[in-house]
């Protein structure tokens, strides 16, 4: 086994003191933490007591029962929060502002994939609505208090309705991204235990059809699924079975509007859900009631100042962490408008999210870096068309943004005028831990900012080990000085953090063993890399187990990926590895050039790649150098927007068993697949087998 201790020195060298974009006074001047002077009261109240701090945050939540104890932490790293309070996400998320005479307000705009196809809900029509399905759920569906459904269905309101209902008594369910394919999904039902799903026959995506259905009645054989819920979305008729399926309009027929919520214990299990592993299949997440709850709600007024006269935009799925936490729960938390959207960004027209934006009114867009990118490929021209006047804050969540991307991003979509923050967070923290807080401190392109208060973090050096399995890090024992590239640790609980990994005991041993590198007392390993600067801020760099180690040197694939799109021809990059006789592993680089500077032939190819090694030779490392360029019109994405850097890995290592497993469902872009299949002269050996590719 090989161990490589490699500390990165003086990397803000290289990267340079970014430009800062204060926020615009009259921002400043509403905002919940207008300058850095309160900004640091709440940190220093935090540090202080950092229990006592979410204590005070818990408090502006209702309770039905106050807690016994704030943190046990008598069982690490399970720790439990508000141990013995009772409350309910649906009540805090509806009833409350009802009560308090906001009945009337919107709480949800749907926008179908169809032009013209909008609903609207108030916050009374949709608690309404909610209560049917609460309803429903118990007395048709035999749903009780802890047992578990599963949800498989498109972007709709009866998605989200679904789950509010299921908090509300108390049901823990897990949603499952609607393009997954049967097995995945059976894989789900079994490990959850999930009595009921709940489905659609099939919906559009752009202008692809999907069928949920045919997929369901695969995934439910040999599991205890009870009942199959499903929603008419595209007027077809899929196979119902007797006795076990149903339609939802006959679902809900006759439901009571008045079902109260389930008071809860705030470490009841809200939902599951599952995140990719390297070993061992996914990991399903649970987190908690009362906790994530109130993470949820602060990270939300510190991060995005969110008010009830805000409409939020969110374009995360559902499917995802970031659809549970900032899609369906922070915005009706703060009585708030959610917009949840159904469709791409870009069909029927290229402009199909700055048009939503401007009719809805959105005063904050939260979206991701790879959405930007593909956006600002399409033209400046796109967003220009829209004033998009009530703007007045965005937000990027999902993987590191480029300096490229964030000035994009502020130029042509906030017009100069809305702060940005960069958000870093997991499935696995349950809410935003690290960000900029946009009323009281300057936004830094591709810096995410500083950790929130009663959030602690430190920089440790990573140690990488060699073995046969791959190449392992966990981090070192002392704290990094600023200005060193390091592993990214938190040394303490927060309230949102999962409660553990959902299963038995192996499955209990293998949280500890993915997330506390040092034992059940050690501090929690999020697995990236990150610069901080003297200010205390943030950079976020890429996945710590996603470095490449080359001829003795550590090679952080995000860093190298951020260094590349530098070059001023470069739009988009990803770069992976494959074995090297001589070097160990060589880098693997697939880049798409920017329109202008397309390559049209090899030659063309040739130049480009020379003038990219140079690049990197002269402004970071010799080390640095791709060993292969491979150009394309575009980088392939799953269709929630997340590159497919697995694939890619593949690809250079002409695994082609590993490419015939391919989940080409969720592929954005199968076409590009196959155009790389042939580019590497594996289509025959792939797609000729009989592979699902």
């Amino acid at each position: 086994m090989k161990v490589v201790t490699e500390s990165a020195g003086a990397d803000l060298d290289r990267i340079g003191i970014p430009q800062r974009f204060p926020p615009p006074t009259e921002f400043s001047r509403a905002a919940h933490v207008r300058d850095e002077a309160a900004l640091e009261g709440i940190r220093f109240e935090a540090a202080r007591d950092p229990v006592g701090y979410w204590e005070n945050r818990a408090r502006e939540l209702h309770w039905t029962k106050p807690w016994d104890t704030a943190l046990d932490r008598s069982n690490p790293p399970f720790d439990k929060w508000f141990v013995g309070g009772e409350t309910n996400i649906c009540a805090n998320a509806l009833d409350r502002h009802i009560e308090a005479g906001r009945g009337d307000q919107v709480a949800l705009i749907w926008e179908g994939n169809k032009p013209g196809d909008v609903r609207t809900f108030t916050y009374s029509q949709l608690r309404d609505e909610v209560c049917r399905v609460a309803d429903a759920m118990q007395k048709k569906a035999g749903l009780v208090k802890e047992d578990r459904a599963l949800i498989f269905m498109p972007m709709v309101p009866e998605a989200m309705i679904t789950m509010l209902a299921a908090w509300r008594i108390g049901v823990t369910f897990s949603v499952v991204f609607s393009s997954f394919e049967a097995e995945p999904i059976k894989e789900r039902i079994l490990h959850t235990g999930a009595k009921v799903v709940f489905t659609a026959n099939g919906f559009e995506r752009g202008p692809k059809s999907y069928y949920l259905k045919d997929r369901i009645d695969e995934a439910v054989q040999g599991t205890e699924v009870e009942k199959v819920v499903v929603l008419d979305r595209d007027g077809s008729t899929p196979k119902m079975v007797p006795g076990q399926d149903i339609g939802w309009s006959e679902f809900v027929a006759d439901a009571s509007t008045e079902v109260p919520a389930v008071p809860l214990e705030s470490n009841h299990p809200s939902f599951i859900l599952y995140t990719s592993g390297s070993t061992g299949g996914p990991k399903g997440m649970v987190h908690s009631t009362g906790g994530w709850m109130t993470g949820v709600q602060e990270s939300a007024r510190l991060v995005f100042d969110m008010k009830p006269d805000d409409v939020f935009f969110c374009t995360a799925d559902i499917g995802w962490v970031t659809g549970h936490s900032y899609t369906v729960l922070a915005p009706l938390l703060h009585g708030a408008t959610t917009v949840l959207y159904e469709g791409t960004p870009t069909h029927p027209a290229k402009d199909r999210l700055w048009d939503v934006v401007e009719r809805h009114g959105v005063t904050i867009l939260y979206t991701a870096p790879t959405a930007i990118n593909d956006l600002a490929a399409q033209g400046a021209e796109w967003p220009a068309k829209h004033p998009m006047s009530s703007l007045r804050l965005l937000g990027t969540v999902g993987e590191p943004i480029s300096d490229t991307a964030w000035r994009w991003y502020y130029e042509n979509v906030g017009k100069g005028r809305c702060p940005i923050v960069d958000t870093w967070w997991q499935t696995e923290t349950g809410h935003i831990l690290i960000s900029s807080v946009p009323g009281a401190t300057a936004g830094k392109p591709a810096w995410a900012g500083r950790p929130l208060p009663g959030v602690l973090a430190e920089m440790r050096e990573p140690i990488y080990e060699e073995t046969d399995d791959g190449t392992k890090v966990r981090p070192g024992d002392t704290p990094l000085s600023d200005g060193s590239k390091g592993l990214l640790v938190l040394t303490h609980s927060w309230p949102g953090r999962a409660l553990t990994m959902w299963g038995g005991v192996a499955e209990q041993e293998r949280f500890v063993r993915t997330y506390f590198l040092g034992g059940p007392d050690g501090p929690y390993v999020p697995m990236d890399t990150a610069i901080r600067d003297g200010d205390g801020d943030y950079r976020i760099l890429g996945r710590a187990d996603d470095v490449i180690i080359t001829a003795g040197h550590n090679v952080g694939t995000g860093e190298l990926e951020n260094a590349i799109r530098q070059f001023r021809k470069i739009a988009k990059v990803i770069v992976v590895a494959r074995d090297d006789v001589r070097t160990g592993k060589a880098i693997v680089a697939f880049v798409v050039p920017n329109s202008e500077f397309t390559p049209q032939d090899p030659a063309a190819e040739a130049v480009l790649a020379a003038e990219i090694r140079k690049f990197l030779k002269e402004n970071h490392a010799a080390h640095w150098q791709p060993s292969d360029i491979h150009f394309a019109p575009t980088l392939m994405t799953t269709l929630s927007g997340k590159h497919l850097r697995r694939l890619y890995r593949q690809l250079a290592q002409r695994d082609v068993e590993g490419l015939r497993r391919a989940p080409r469902a969720t592929l954005a872009m199968p076409d590009e697949f196959d155009r790389l299949l042939r580019t590497f002269g594996l289509y025959d050996r792939v797609v000729g087998a009989g592979s699902p590719a």
